[in-house]
């Protein structure tokens, strides 16, 4: 197989990749800089006492500040306060020759290692998560502070960006600056990270929670902002330029188009492009979300490369710990909703791309667990699970709600169920999604073989489609755009059963083979070659991940190991069968 770069063919660098920054300049001998001011006159940007993030790329053009004012070149300060005035919220992050240090009411709190090179884009985190500030470069943590400060007032609301002329100090930052977001309400990263080469997106919520800053990411206009503010070029309209941003992306080599064959040359030094389909650009992160781990709740993120066996890996955390949730994706974000304990509503989502905890989405249409989840490109549906009374037998329910994964936001009503199903395996074409199997906590109780289908960009109840080899429940499914499998689950007993169904036709499953485990409440994770499945929760809650070839049959083959047991988790990636190729 070859990987044809089409981005860099068309000379965009990357679709996906951060592509605009802004050129500050220092003039000492003059008095100023250029730099950008942002007016805040609601005070969007106070922290209070919560938490909050700051990042950005930055690319400093030498690392000896030594010619501006206390030997620092200020890079962002928000709400000057005079000198003895502890009453405000004042801020300030300035680059130390080869440091950084933050401070707050004019002294400095934390400084970090040295970490900067001249010449050089690095990425820079600063947050306050559980009391402390660290700052982390590059996505190592190289300092680190108790800060209980309450960032509530200020006697300017005026963020500046490459300088801390309010001050009427001549502290100018001399390099660039890319896509700067500061965030309040939240930390995004939990503990050490891989930087995105991704474009990053605006984080919306209340006013106490959100993306309050998004800057500094056009390579056109130097006053561009996301949020609804407006910045001005200062000292005067001849200040910050607008500039391109291609830092060294490293091994990002997931992007693009994935051709099957190989790419040929003639005698006569022509090129001849690899023939057959082309598959989801094979960006292939999967990840797991929530899990009973003995604990017995966890809130544990992890995640794999699809096409690359080995062991999970740390991604970050859920807003709260649960198991039995569901779970679905587009290209760039994975959503959780629902889960135990109890019953519970809650929607969370992340950004693949960035490791990081998840932020609040909104509430499902019922508060349910062992629900299932699937999407297409744009649309993440929710279906089935049973309630939590205080008794059992707990009842299931037929409801399907959805989102609009691209914006947070309560889920909507969708449809119904061909019947109420807790436990039904899920998986989608770009256009279609099925349910197989699952079972009925009513009068009677019974797992069944149905599996049906809805038509995503529609609502309506969902059809017939045909029956699953066996009766089953707590399966779960794998796709890519063509073919969908149901893997494992119990009858009621744990089993092994792989079959498949071709999803633009309706019709009863084939066998597919065995996995390598007999199990169920296991994540079935996907790209377009490949269909995985992940921890195990019944008979014994582990940690064994396998996976098959999704356009051949076979029996399944060992993939690694979750890094902690993960049973009765959810599955989600950024390449799976419901997007579009």
């Amino acid at each position: 197989m070859s990987i044809l770069r089409t981005d860099k063919i068309a000379g965009l660098e990357s679709v996906n990749a951060i592509t605009g920054s802004v050129k500050f300049t220092s003039d000492a001998g003059a008095g100023h800089g250029t730099y950008l001011e942002v007016n805040d006159p609601d005070g969007t940007i106070k922290f209070g006492t919560g938490e909050f993030s700051i990042e950005f790329w930055m690319y400093a053009n030498n690392t000896d500040t030594s010619a501006q004012e206390n030997d620092l070149a200020c890079i962002l300060d928000y709400g000057y306060a005079s000198s003895g005035n502890t009453a405000g919220a004042h801020f300030a992050l300035h680059q130390d020759d080869a440091k950084l240090s933050f401070g707050f009411n004019n002294a400095t709190q934390l400084e970090t290692s040295n970490f900067l090179t001249a010449n050089t884009w690095h990425h820079v985190a600063v947050q306050r998560q559980g009391g402390n500030t660290k700052i982390y470069g590059d996505g190592t943590q190289v300092g680190t502070v108790a800060d209980t400060q309450d960032y509530t007032d200020a006697l300017f609301r005026t963020l500046q960006i490459g300088s801390q002329a309010a001050s009427g100090s001549e502290r100018n930052f001399d390099g660039y600056i890319s896509t700067l977001r500061i965030c309040k309400g939240h930390a995004v990263y939990n503990g050490a990270f891989t930087p995105p080469t991704r474009a990053l997106e605006v984080h919306p919520g209340p006013d106490d929670d959100r993306t309050v800053v998004f800057c500094c990411y056009s390579s056109q206009d130097a006053t561009q902002e996301a949020t609804g503010k407006t910045l001005a070029p200062m000292p005067n309209s001849a200040g910050p330029l607008a500039s391109t941003f291609v830092p060294d992306v490293g091994n990002d080599h997931t992007h693009g188009t994935v051709l099957e064959g190989g790419i040929a040359f003639s005698s006569l030094n022509y090129m001849t492009l690899p023939r057959g389909t082309t598959t989801q650009s094979n960006r292939g992160r999967g990840l797991l979300g929530g899990s009973n781990d003995g604990s017995p709740f966890s809130d544990n993120i992890q995640y794999i490369n699809i096409q690359s066996q080995g062991n999970s890996v740390d991604f970050g955390n859920l807003t709260l710990a649960r198991s039995r949730a569901s779970s679905y994706a587009s290209s760039t974000r994975g959503i959780w909703g629902g889960g135990t304990p109890g019953a519970n509503n809650t929607i969370d989502y992340v950004t693949i791309a960035t490791t990081a905890n998840a932020i609040n989405f909104g509430d499902l249409t019922v508060a349910r667990r062992f629900c299932s989840g699937t999407s297409s490109a744009t649309r993440g549906l929710t279906a089935g699970g049973n309630e939590a009374p205080p008794s059992s037998p707990y009842p299931s329910v037929n409801v399907i709600d959805y989102t609009t994964i691209a914006s947070a936001g309560d889920a909507t009503d969708f449809g119904d169920l061909l019947g109420k199903r807790s436990g039904p395996g899920a998986l989608s074409s770009p256009t279609r999604a099925l349910f197989g199997g699952g079972y009925s906590h009513g009068s009677p109780a019974a797992a069944t073989n149905d599996i049906t289908y809805v038509e995503i960009a529609t609502t309506g109840n969902s059809v017939d489609f045909g029956d699953l080899t066996n009766t089953r429940r707590y399966l779960a499914g794998v796709s890519n755009n063509t073919r969908g499998v149901f893997g494992s689950g119990s009858v009621p007993g744990a089993n092994n059963v792989i079959d498949y169904v071709t999803i633009a036709t309706t019709g009863n499953a084939t066998d597919f083979g065995d996995a390598t485990i007999s199990n169920e409440h296991r994540a079935g994770i996907s790209n377009s070659i490949r269909g995985v499945w992940a921890g195990s929760g019944s008979p014994a809650i582990g940690n064994h991940i396998d996976y098959v070839t999704i356009a051949t049959t076979g029996n399944a083959t060992d993939f690694g190991d979750t890094a902690t047991n993960m049973g009765y988790t959810a599955g989600c990636s950024d390449s799976h069968g419901g997007l579009t190729e």
